[in-house]
């Protein structure tokens, strides 16, 4: 497949072998791939491709040229770079993109730069407008810290052993 790409080198060979380099487990192959033919002027298009293969630098610059190109807010461009800020622990840069939104972005860089009102603000809110059913998600860690700060250790604890439940990696902090 590489003698291929040697031959051939465009941005659709370049990203079907990253993509099955990712299906077989071998995410130091994608992610060399993908340097590989940054470094050969390659343009490679997807920016969910950086962010799967833990580029989040690249992705982050991909999305932002979208926005820049488009000339829009387009809200799914905005919280994939959010998610971006969030994965790199630019945490000042995630505060002034998702301020005001009551995001759990918003509620995660609160809790990452100590502005411990606005978290339990954000959380309060959030949880009212969500379902106590809700599934397991990103979210729960957070909820669970705040129930930790009201001194509520069940409900707590009831969140930390439903993490716990997760299959290994979703929750690598706590896995």
């Amino acid at each position: 497949t590489e003698g291929l790409f040697e031959q051939r080198s465009d941005s659709e060979i370049a990203e079907q072998l990253i993509l099955l380099n990712q299906k077989l487990g071998f995410k130091l192959s994608a992610s060399g791939i993908f340097q590989f033919a940054k470094r050969r002027g390659i343009r490679i298009s997807r920016a969910t491709l950086s962010e799967s293969l833990g580029l989040w630098n690249d992705a982050l610059l991909c999305y932002e040229e979208r926005q820049t190109d488009n000339n829009s807010n387009d809200d799914s461009i905005l919280n994939r770079k959010m998610r971006c800020y969030q994965k790199l622990l630019k945490f000042d840069e995630l505060k002034k993109a998702s301020s005001g939104t009551g995001s759990f972005y918003e509620a995660v860089a609160s809790w990452s730069l100590f502005d411990y009102e606005n978290f339990v603000k954000i959380v309060e809110n959030y949880t009212k407008k969500s379902d106590s059913n809700q599934a397991v998600n990103e979210y729960s860690f957070y909820q669970a810290i705040y129930l930790i700060m009201k001194d509520d250790y069940e409900g707590a604890k009831q969140i930390i052993n439903s993490l716990l439940d997760q299959p290994k990696g979703i929750f690598p902090i706590i896995s």
